[in-house]
């Protein structure tokens, strides 16, 4: 089992409230017996975590996406957007799902997350920009040892979708994680986010893994 504590850093547990009363685990989809012994201690099912990844060899060859949209780092100017952004873009993830986490709490965690991606330099959140405006963000972690780059968080603004800007965000993150020497990219989404996964696809990511988020709380 996974508690709390591991999968966020101090600033997002604050965020999200006391970890001690609750427990988190994740398993393998295909692992039946540890899911049948969470079902017997009562922890309950909250998302699905789908994996994909792919090589970075040919990303000079993927369509930019429309030329309507730019692509650049995040500006000081953008972070009263990029969190508000954050805070409201996360509905269908796991915490909000889960009432033991109040609402208050799930927005200060994304606040956290973003907040974390601007102002830690070994990070870069990338923003799309339409007619001059910010239109989303990609808050990139830095490659791990096996040059693997990795996505944190992505949304884009609900006037925007639906008109090419993921595409050209994704694109745009992947060559700069080619740029910076990366080798493969690997992106974590919840199965409720259909767009993201279609995205993906689109891409020519290829799904390797799907796991489950347990939860249970001790009141």
């Amino acid at each position: 089992m996974k508690v709390l504590e591991h999968l966020l850093d101090e600033d997002q547990v604050e965020a999200v409230g006391d970890a001690a009363e609750r427990v988190v685990e994740l398993v393998d989809a295909g692992d039946v017996d540890s899911a049948q012994v969470a079902l017997d201690h009562d922890f309950h099912v909250v998302d699905l975590r789908v994996i994909a990844r792919r090589s970075l060899e040919d990303v000079a060859q993927l369509p930019e996406g429309p030329k309507a949209v730019a692509v650049r780092e995040a500006a000081e100017e953008d972070w009263d957007y990029l969190v508000g952004l954050a805070t409201r873009s996360h509905y269908a993830s796991r915490f909000y799902l889960d009432r033991g986490f109040p609402r208050d709490r799930c927005d200060a965690l994304y606040q956290a997350w973003m907040e974390r991606g601007l102002r830690d330099p070994s990070r870069t959140v990338h923003v799309p920009v339409v007619e001059g405006e910010p239109a989303g963000y990609h808050v990139l972690a830095p490659l791990d040892d096996a040059r693997e780059g990795h996505g944190e968080l992505v949304a884009i603004d609900e006037r925007h979708r639906g008109r090419g800007v993921g595409v050209a965000l994704e694109v745009s993150s992947m060559r700069l994680l080619a740029g910076r020497g990366a080798l493969t990219q690997r992106t974590t989404s919840s199965a409720r986010n259909l767009a993201a996964s279609r995205l993906h696809e689109r891409l020519g990511f290829l799904t390797e893994k799907i796991e489950v988020w347990h939860h249970k709380w001790y009141r």
